[in-house]
């Protein structure tokens, strides 16, 4: 060393402790739990577990039950002492208590209830108690006197009163088994109870019993064909047949009074006497010393998932991690100091660096520790090894080059730089520095020649630096704005990152393959090929986005080490879990983490801890979630809460109770409202209150996760009803909807009725014009049919033909009787009308004498229902006569005319034709003989059945002109339809 580098030079002391022995170096990871946990005392007698969960204590100063979270205490104000020593759990789950006055406590439903039973003499105690089918079996003592009464567990009346008095052992095989306490001293007597039948007479000898504790009786079945007896006069093995197959001769192994026994599982037994607390192996009668806290433990018991919770005198409660932890303290190990900043393997050791200058060194095969105290020096930041037995140690004040041998001497050479944060070997002949101020390369000149101002003016990062690493032959620097490569000559900013400027706090190369960048406040990043492939943060399970350090475990697993916990990761599956001071880790901020012969070694504020990596699993306790309450409330207050609830009963609390003992306030509750919901909800805290809800139907869907994501077994579910006001009921809206539509319909029908009624009364008036109208119409044809009439009689009179006229006078006045009575009418038969043309007829018949051939024809089947057919009157009698007047009258030939009558489909057709002199030439006659004569009968015959025909086209008259071959008229044919 150059002299002037020695005047720099810090001494050292050297403390070197050797731990002779394992139990000195270590203890296993425990929780403790204390009185400002919330645990009524320090002194916790008895540990014991109901169906749903829960851990149920006794302490000198009550009854508490533990949930995970907190140490809930049952008061009983009139109790006369609050120390309860004495606990039973039944077979429901139930937890009785009772204390050295025999005062009896019973809580059932989170109520808790002082049971009304008092021994048969005042100041009488306990000394056996046992709850079987219904029944309370008690055996009390006073003096000398012992007595053993049955209670019914309803009403608590006395049952019945044994013929003995007995230690109740438990029930083997549907027996209720008890030992014989009136014959103790040299027999060892086992009935069954309820049937008084003896099972076991054994012989006693001196060394079988221990110090007397009547309340101890402990029945185990170990085998199928095997069971454990433990009473303060006998302990043992005994088969189904009740023949013994051994007995534990506790004085004789440990040497010692035994004072206390209590059965931690099916296969161990803790054991307390006078010098020592044990655990003994009932299958294979070996012990072993419980030294962590000695005479002080009262009993150890196992829950559910196999870990061990152990009450103590004074020391309140401790949980066993029972998974291999352990920590490491000042005041248990060689550690300097519980602060750890740095680890660093080099197997065998294990280097620690610490707050103070201190450097731990632990040998992991001889399981022995060296300290190496650095004079001056504060936190040792980083440490690197670069030569056998040589290291770079940078510390807040300076970089350190520390030389060991193999005899664990070693000298110190001393460079002064402010904050060193870490150190990279580059080639042979440099080292890369960085600093709070920035990063440098020195050579091994500069360095040696402590020519600091010249590494300061030499910077290549002139910003704070915390990392550095080498990935892919690239030197990395992370600063507290992001990562800079070396190109060989200087440092460039590596922007294509992620697009951010990120606090960058590890930079970790696995295998060259994946470079893990660990951030300040953004979690983490895996790089590889050019591209983000993984990111970690606290939406997706890391417990902090401050990421300090990172270890490779296996070939599918990582961990990081945050302020909030470590966090074990799946790289294949993508998933992982915490672990942290729930697993027994010493302190909540991981400082560093370092893996070396398949053990993990974290290092906390608060000490250090290994994990064996196969010990390296989630928390498999699955959560306990229930509803302990529902209030629904209103304006008016609280009402009792229903599945269904009225309209304004929508503002909802339901109080949860979980359980989760080993999750502490890391469990997490989620709820859902409705089943429609895609999304669970995390509560804020165990009351979920719901303000103001819709009507509508809900299914309330309640869980709990655990810190590692193990969902509860069930989920609660409750389902209810907030009834919508009666204004907005189906029935109302129903009645509603009736009420108008019946209205409505009302509405209608009256103005449809109005309307017809307005319609009827003007289609009355119409019809009754159209009657007015066609009956006058008919009167104009009854004065021109009478004139023609009186001229035929007239002309026969002229002629001096009486006879024809006279003839012609009777049928004419019963043709008048006809055509009166049926221009009355409005319809009339087919009959009366083919009567009626015949008449008509057969006058115009004596009229026109031979001159004028008729003709007619009647379809049969109108003959046959003429009866049943009608018609309107008079509409055929004006249509032949005109053929007389007009067409055949002036006719100078032989005339003809020809009436067809015949039924076509629904209708009556009724053809008329003459060979008259046509329409044409008798209008030019009819105007030259009287020019102020106008025809009205076929005019009024058209009227007629327009107005009966109303539009319905199924009446209708046509007359059609006939011509000859020549082209000259030939007649009329008249086509009617009715």
């Amino acid at each position: 060393m150059a002299p002037m580098l020695r005047c720099f030079v810090v001494l050292f002391t050297f403390h070197y402790s050797l731990f002779i022995s394992l139990m000195n170096a270590q203890s296993p990871a425990y929780r403790h739990f204390t009185d400002e946990d919330g645990l009524p005392s320090m002194t916790v007698y008895d540990i014991k577990q109901d169906k749903k969960g829960y851990l149920w204590m006794n302490t000198t100063k009550g009854i508490c039950r533990f949930d995970g979270q907190e140490f809930k205490k049952y008061e009983v104000p009139d109790l006369k002492g609050q120390d309860i020593p004495y606990f039973f759990m039944d077979d429901e789950g139930i937890p009785w208590f009772y204390n050295m006055a025999g005062e009896i406590i019973l809580i059932r439903n989170d109520s808790i209830f002082k049971i009304p039973i008092k021994g048969p003499m005042p100041q009488m105690s306990i000394i056996s108690f046992y709850v079987y089918n219904k029944k309370i079996y008690i055996t009390w003592r006073f003096s000398t006197r012992i007595e053993t009464i049955s209670y019914d567990v309803y009403n608590f009346s006395p049952a019945t009163i044994s013929k003995r008095s007995y230690g109740i052992l438990g029930v083997y095989n549907g027996i209720l088994l008890g030992n014989n306490l009136e014959i103790r001293d040299n027999r060892f007597q086992v009935y069954d109870i309820l049937n008084n039948k003896l099972h076991l007479d054994y012989q006693l000898h001196s060394n079988d019993n221990f110090n007397y504790h009547a309340e101890l009786n402990i029945l185990s079945e170990i085998t199928k064909d095997s069971i454990v007896l433990i009473t303060p006069y006998f302990s043992g093995l005994i088969n189904s047949k009740f023949q013994v197959l051994g007995s534990y001769k506790f004085r004789d192994i440990l040497k010692d009074s035994v004072l206390y026994v209590s059965l931690i599982n099916q296969g161990e037994l803790f054991i307390k006497t006078n010098l020592n607390s044990y655990i003994y192996d009932l299958k294979t009668n070996q012990y072993r010393v419980e030294s962590q806290f000695g005479t002080a433990i009262n009993t150890i018991f196992e829950d559910r998932n196999k870990r061990k919770w152990i009450s103590t005198t004074n020391k309140g409660l401790y949980l066993s991690m029972n998974n291999k932890v352990d920590c490491f303290f000042n005041t248990n190990s060689g550690i300097v100091s519980n602060e750890i900043i740095r680890l660093l393997d080099d197997f065998p050791n294990l280097i620690i660096t610490h707050d103070n200058g201190a450097i731990s060194i632990y040998n992991q095969v001889t399981k022995s520790w060296n300290t190496i105290q650095i004079q001056g020096s504060r936190r040792i930041i980083s440490i690197l090894k670069y030569k056998n037995n040589e290291y770079f140690i940078g510390s807040d004040n300076g970089l350190y080059v520390l030389k060991v041998d193999n005899e664990l001497k070693y000298s110190v050479e001393f460079i002064k730089l402010s904050c060193i944060k870490d150190v990279l070997l580059h080639d042979n002949n440099g080292v890369f520095i960085l600093t709070n101020s920035g990063t440098y390369l020195c050579n091994s000149t500069e360095l040696y020649n402590n020519n600091y101002k010249l590494i300061i003016e030499n910077a290549l990062i002139k910003t704070r630096s915390t990392c550095i690493n080498k990935y892919n032959d690239t030197v990395l620097a992370g600063t507290i704005n992001g990562i800079h490569y070396y190109n060989g000559i200087d440092f460039i900013k590596w922007n294509n990152l992620t697009g951010q400027d990120l606090y960058i706090n590890k930079l970790y190369n696995q295998q060259d393959s994946i470079l893990w960048i660990c951030t300040d406040g953004n979690g983490v990043y895996a790089y590889k090929d050019g591209s983000i492939i993984d990111s970690l943060n606290t939406s997706n399970g890391l417990p902090s986005n401050s990421v300090s350090c990172i270890t490779t475990i296996d070939n599918d697993r990582m961990m990081f080490g945050t302020d909030n916990g470590a966090y074990v990761y799946d790289i294949r599956k993508r998933k992982g879990f915490g672990f942290n001071q729930l697993d027994g880790l010493p302190g909540k901020e991981i400082i560093d983490i370092c893996y070396s012969n398949a053990i993990v070694w974290i290092g906390t504020a608060k000490g250090l801890a290994s994990v064996p990596i196969d010990q390296l699993q989630p928390n498999q306790e699955k959560p306990f979630i229930t509803i302990s309450s529902a209030m629904a409330f209103t304006n008016g207050g609280e009402i009792k809460f229903s599945n269904e609830l009225p309209y304004h009963s929508n503002h909802l609390r339901f109080v949860l109770q979980t359980r989760s003992l080993l999750s502490e306030n890391q469990l997490k509750i989620l709820y859902k409202l409705n089943d429609t919901d895609s999304t669970w909800i995390t509560a804020n805290s165990k009351i979920l209150e719901f303000v103001g809800l819709a009507p509508g139907k809900y299914n309330l869907q309640i869980k709990a996760i655990n810190e590692d994501g193990v969902s509860s077994e069930k989920t609660v579910n409750l389902a209810f009803v907030i009834n919508p006001p009666w204004w907005k009921t189906l029935w109302f809206n129903m009645l509603v909807i009736c009420s108008l539509v019946s209205a409505s319909i009302s509405i209608t029908y009256w103005r449809q009725r109005k309307r017809r009624k307005e319609e009827d009364k003007k289609r009355l008036i119409v019809e009754q014009m159209n009657q007015l109208r066609q009956q006058a119409l008919q009167n104009q044809m009854n004065p021109h049919f009478i004139f023609n009439s009186l001229n035929a009689i007239q002309n026969f009179l002229l002629v001096n033909d009486e006879v024809n006229a006279v003839n012609y006078m009777s049928k004419f006045g019963k043709l008048i009787r006809m055509i009166f009575e049926q221009s009355k009418m409005k319809f009339i038969s087919l009959e009366e009308e083919i009567d009626l043309l015949k008449h008509y007829i057969h006058l115009e018949e004596l009229r026109f004498g031979n001159k004028v051939e008729v003709t007619f024809k009647i379809d049969p089947d109108l003959i046959a229902n003429a009866s049943e057919i009608t018609i309107p009157p008079l509409l055929i009698q004006p249509i032949i006569e005109n053929s007389f007047r007009h067409g055949l009258f002036h006719l100078e030939k032989h005339g003809f005319l020809s009436i067809n009558m015949f039924k076509q489909e629904n209708d009556i057709i009724c053809i008329i034709e003459d060979n008259g002199i046509g329409r044409d030439r008798s209008k030019k006659i009819n105007e030259w003989k009287n020019k102020s004569h106008k025809s009205s009968g076929i005019k009024s015959t058209f009227e007629r059945l327009e107005i009966l025909d109303n539009g319905r086209n199924k009446l209708g008259l046509e007359i059609i002109d006939l011509i000859d071959h020549s082209g000259k008229p030939a007649g009329t044919k008249a086509i009617l339809k009715l």
